[in-house]
């Protein structure tokens, strides 16, 4: 259980600074001291790559199946951008990873009853990876993170033993990022936006900068991982762009751009040329918008056809372009940066 609550009372906005400034003030001041700990994980991954294998420890999590299965509500979706596989959690409660173009690798459920070493899923509504291949899964119906260790593979057909940690605000939570040093940032069901340690044991609610805003997304860059908050305003029906650098025991949060136009948004994700795309739920459709605001493409709309949605929900950018969770049309679609229809997968979930 989470033992400490740090509130952000003052709100104060930066006029200037850049990502890499970021990057140095993060790790000048308060989440350094992970860099040895995500070093040494990259260091064991790129052993693992190199033909070390994956490590006897971590076999004798929950089993995966690599038979197909009916993918049943694709919800939420990441990606490790260097890694390339994709990942789905379902409103069925599983987890699917897939290659980058849509070949299932396996599905799991979490387990089939609770132990140390296994939880079954509960209504989940976000994954991420992390630049150290720590699998994330946001398992909001059992309020709580099941996070899959440094991934090394699926060794003797099973996953990663999940470390587990759970707090009240994650019932119901829907959006889950974890930052380049590793730590994870959660929106929860009433639209706040929350920054746990990576094991649970503290957190921070980082308050809108304006009054009476809600935190409609959240999304890091992919490797780098600096975290990028979309402040909406019911209000006034505006949607804003802020940077969150955290300086010591505190943050400083930097708005970057007003997305015009933008009456109520969804989920957001950014790819490395710091392109947003942010999901518009009511005309089913996905605007990009550049790092100043400029709305610099459109795409999708409603149905089932080739590039169409019904009620998409989760959404990640990356290299290999952007990938959509169509809820409603029980499938994956794959669009170029550009927002080029490219494919789409679902059913069995094999492409």
């Amino acid at each position: 259980m989470v033992r400490n609550d740090s509130i952000i009372s003052r709100r104060r906005l930066l006029a200037t600074g850049s990502a890499g400034a970021a990057i140095l003030a993060l790790a000048a001041c308060g989440e350094a001291h992970d860099e040895g700990r995500l070093g040494g994980a990259e260091e064991v991954a790129g052993a693992a790559r190199a033909g070390g294998g994956p490590s006897a420890e971590l076999d004798g999590g929950p089993k995966f199946v690599e038979d197909p299965t009916e993918m049943v509500g694709p919800v939420g979706i990441g990606q490790n951008d260097e890694r390339k596989d994709i990942y789905v959690v379902t409103a069925d409660n599983k987890l699917f990873e897939f290659t980058n173009e849509g070949v299932l690798n396996y599905w799991s459920d979490g387990g089939d009853e609770i132990t140390d070493r296994q939880h079954p899923f509960n209504a989940p509504s976000d994954t991420t990876m992390d630049r150290t291949r720590v699998l994330w899964v946001l398992d909001a119906g059992n309020a709580q993170v099941q996070k899959f260790s440094t991934y090394l593979g699926r060794p003797e057909g099973h996953m990663n033993i999940p470390k587990i940690w759970g707090d009240p605000d994650l019932e119901g939570a829907t959006q889950l990022r974890s930052s380049g040093f590793g730590f994870p940032y959660i929106i929860t069901a009433d639209e706040r936006l929350i920054r746990f340690s990576a094991d649970g044991s503290n957190k921070t609610v980082i308050e809108p900068p304006e009054a009476g805003g809600l935190w409609r997304g959240v999304t890091a860059v992919p490797v780098e991982g600096e975290i990028f908050g979309l402040d909406w305003d019911p209000d006034q029906g505006k949607s804003k762009l802020f940077q969150i650098n955290r300086v010591g025991l505190d943050y400083e949060i930097e708005h970057k751009a007003d997305f015009e136009d933008l009456v109520e948004p969804g989920h957001m994700s950014v790819n490395r040329e710091e392109q947003f795309y942010v999901l518009d739920p009511a005309n089913d459709e996905i605007h990009r918008f550049e790092i100043d605001g400029t709305r610099s493409a459109s795409f999708g709309g409603s149905g089932s056809g080739d590039g169409q949605f019904s009620g998409a929900t989760g959404l990640q950018a990356g290299v290999e372009g952007v990938y959509v969770a169509d809820n409603g049309n029980n499938r994956i679609v794959h669009f170029d940066s550009d927002g080029n229809f490219i494919k789409s997968w679902g059913g069995a979930g094999t492409g």
